[in-house]
């Protein structure tokens, strides 16, 4: 399947820099002192036609899955070691 886009082309050039880089976007952004707009330009991108994000989805799911995960137990610990620190304590009820 080809698909086609445009493409915005910038040059970029930092003062710290030797040379200048040129970037592609598939965005036009503004001018400023160190990014400016040189050309648009029509490109035809050629994509598989079997191609299926699926796994990929997946994969990008198992990762916040995992993150979530992460979260929730360093929750959970921190909490944990609080109700530690507090029945360490003489409790009174």
């Amino acid at each position: 399947m080809k698909i086609t886009t445009t493409l915005y082309i910038y040059c970029t050039k930092y003062p710290w820099e030797d040379s200048v880089e040129y970037s592609a976007l598939t965005f036009k952004v503004a001018d400023d002192q160190y990014r400016s707009f040189v050309c648009e330009q029509p490109v035809v991108l050629e994509i598989p036609d079997n191609y299926d994000p699926t796994s990929q989805k997946i994969a990008a799911l198992n990762v916040a899955k995992n993150e979530a995960l992460d979260l929730y137990t360093e929750a959970v610990t921190s909490l944990d070691d609080q109700i530690s620190k507090l029945q360490s304590l003489e409790y009174k009820a």
